[in-house]
């Protein structure tokens, strides 16, 4: 019973004997119930004769209806609709080491990749060890163990045991959620629906309340302030207590010239803490690649900071091939070493710093705070936000975003035009146009 057929409506089909074998005594229609000659389909919009392959009248007209099932056209769109949204259930865990995979292939920089690797690692094993609570004492159907099960109020649940706290923090995690559920749907182990959310779970998440200006302001250091925390260098080894071991001696100087790095450079301290020897030239010019994003960075040192840089100490671990690390382990955790050091280098700036956001609350010292001193001090220096951007491997808008605001020679000049539109000399209407208008009048 084929036959490729394409109809608008539903097909009819009748039932027919299209020839009775000669010794067949039933080939009057009253009588043709009774006939078992081999019956077949009659389409009759395209006059088809189609086998039914059975001499059974009721096993006929079963067939026939199926046959006009299997072409009817609501059916067969009703059936491709079903298909397309068929979803294929997956384990969360599963799910999870699918999509880390899929970014692995997908990153061209092995270094930024192992930072997604960690985010997406923890963010699977506070949802899985959250569901296991969750699920505790179910019976199993209502355990929670695929992606399809998961709904927006759970994850609000889920939200509710985040320990971050700071609205960038908790806005991150939740678009990491969404981009894991986005590619559940494309994967269809998730149904996607027509809805705005199209189906995905985590856009039904409370959105993060709070102002980003107030949570991670991008804040620079004074000079002053700079200067205090270089002074505070020179006090890091006399405030340890094991100052003579190996470990720690010469911990000051490193310091130093840590510091003065991502302040000339404008290095993020991950990259500052791994930097190769081979990146800095004999012409003072550093060449490197960021970790974050994989961007060419080149930027030029004062002589004096490339010169300390050259002959910083080396750590008990040093490694010959680069100036702060040892080469071994991952370069976050390295950066991560060198972020504790700086922790009790603030409690050791004097006088203490004293740093506020643009609302006037108090916040914390961050190693970023380098980089945002020398995107800051060359905007005030008049360097073009596109040189500052390429400097910084960083986009131009992303620099208007963060550094402008800091920048209040930049926002005398604005303020400037704008005073120049209040002059009254100035005509507000173009003389052409002025006469124009008055010819009209005139003429009216």
């Amino acid at each position: 019973m084929s036959g490729n057929f394409q109809f608008d409506t539903r097909p009819e089909v009748d039932v027919i004997v299209y020839r009775h074998r000669a010794d067949c005594r039933f080939v009057q229609k009253e009588k043709d119930g009774r006939c078992r000659c081999p019956k077949h389909l009659y389409v009759r919009l395209t006059r088809a004769r189609i086998s039914a392959k059975t001499k059974s009248w009721e096993t006929a007209r079963q067939r026939a209806k199926e046959w006009a099932d299997n072409h009817d056209p609501v059916i067969l769109r009703e059936k491709a609709r079903e298909a397309e949204n068929a979803i294929t259930p997956q384990l969360i865990e599963e799910a999870f080491d699918e999509f880390i995979a899929s970014k692995q292939a997908a990153s061209s920089n092995p270094d930024g990749y192992k930072a997604t690797e960690s985010k997406y690692g923890t963010m699977k094993k506070q949802l899985v060890d959250f569901l296991h609570v969750h699920d505790q004492g179910k019976p199993d159907p209502e355990r929670v163990l695929y992606v399809h099960q998961i709904t927006a109020p759970l994850l609000n649940q889920w939200m509710g045991t985040w320990k971050s706290k700071t609205y960038w923090s908790k806005s991150k995690k939740r678009d990491s959620t969404i981009a894991f559920f986005d590619y559940c749907i494309a994967q269809k182990w998730i149904k996607a629906t027509l809805e705005k959310d199209r189906g995905n779970p985590a856009r039904g998440i409370a959105k993060i309340v709070g102002k980003k200006d107030s949570s991670i302001p991008t804040l620079p250091f004074t000079p002053a302030q700079f200067k205090a925390v270089l002074q505070a260098c020179a006090a890091y080894d006399r405030s340890l207590a094991t100052v003579n071991k190996a470990e720690v001696r010469g911990k000051g100087r490193r310091l130093h010239a840590l510091c003065n790095l991502m302040r000339w450079a404008g290095l993020a301290i991950t990259d500052a803490v791994t930097l190769q020897r081979s990146r800095l030239g004999k012409d003072d010019r550093l060449v490197l690649y960021r970790t974050k994003t994989g961007n060419p960075v080149t930027v030029l040192l004062p002589p004096k900071i490339a010169d300390e840089l050259r002959w910083v100490p080396p750590g008990p671990d040093a490694h010959p091939d680069y100036f702060f690390w040892s080469g071994k382990g991952k370069k976050n955790r390295a950066a991560s070493t060198w972020q504790k050091t700086l922790r009790r280098l603030w409690k050791l700036v004097k006088p203490a710093l004293d740093l506020r956001d643009r609302e006037g609350n108090r916040i914390r010292p961050k190693s970023h705070m380098f980089r945002n001193t020398f995107a800051v001090e060359l905007l005030k220096k008049s360097v073009s936000v596109d040189h500052v951007a390429m400097l910084l491997a960083d986009h131009p808008d992303t620099v208007k975003e963060h550094y402008y605001p800091w920048v209040p020679e930049l926002q005398d000049l604005l303020e400037k035009e704008v005073k120049r539109s209040w002059d009254e000399d100035l005509p507000i209407i173009l003389p052409d146009v002025d006469d124009a208008l008055q010819r009209t009048v005139g003429q009216a």
